[in-house]
């Protein structure tokens, strides 16, 4: 899930305030942390992160009018082919803002774990950003996500990995992405 280079693409949101400046943009996303056998799933992507081409967790924006459980659901199956019911549960929320990108805002991006999937990996993305899907050890996966990605992307998701924990946790990041981030709970 590429979570800010796709918003350049969005269809709605954003414009001019009566002003003539352009409107703050908020974008929730979604991404998936699915696990089978000691292995998660993870896509090819052509917009993956920082890296223009690379891996992520299944995922993307929540459309107009969408639950954030819904599209993580829609997500999977479009860039994977596989189905599942329901998110277990929430994993992680990150939110910061990106006063750099077209238009500049504020993003928001859900964790969930989704077990139980079922079906052949068969990507149909839309988009067709997706090329490639594929179950991987978690040692992998954390080598994939990290390579040219920003710690704002990465960390998060890695942590969603590694240490999943009983409690939500929150990251966000009050000084600017170039700082550290504030994670609650904090890391032990």
């Amino acid at each position: 899930m590429a979570l800010w280079p796709a918003a350049g693409r969005l269809r709605y949101g954003g414009g001019l305030n009566r002003l003539g400046i352009m409107k703050a943009l908020s974008v929730l996303t979604v991404s998936a942390v699915a696990r089978r056998n000691g292995e998660v799933l993870l896509v090819r992507q052509r917009n993956a992160g920082d890296a223009g081409l690379g891996w992520d967790l299944p995922g993307g924006m929540v459309e107009a009018g969408e639950l954030a459980d819904d599209a993580v659901l829609r997500e999977i199956w479009e860039e994977t082919g596989l189905r599942a019911d329901m998110p277990s549960r929430l994993l992680c929320i990150a939110q910061f803002r990106n006063p750099d990108a077209p238009p500049p805002g504020m993003l928001t991006a859900m964790y969930f774990e989704v077990e139980g999937l079922q079906g052949e990996i068969c990507c149909q993305d839309p988009d067709g950003d997706v090329l490639d899907a594929e179950w991987v050890s978690i040692a992998e996966a954390v080598i994939r996500l990290s390579a040219g990605r920003a710690s704002h992307m990465r960390d998060p998701a890695v942590r969603c990995l590694t240490r999943p924990g009983p409690e939500v946790s929150f990251w966000t990041w009050p000084n600017g992405l170039a700082h550290e981030p504030r994670v609650i709970p904090p890391d032990d």
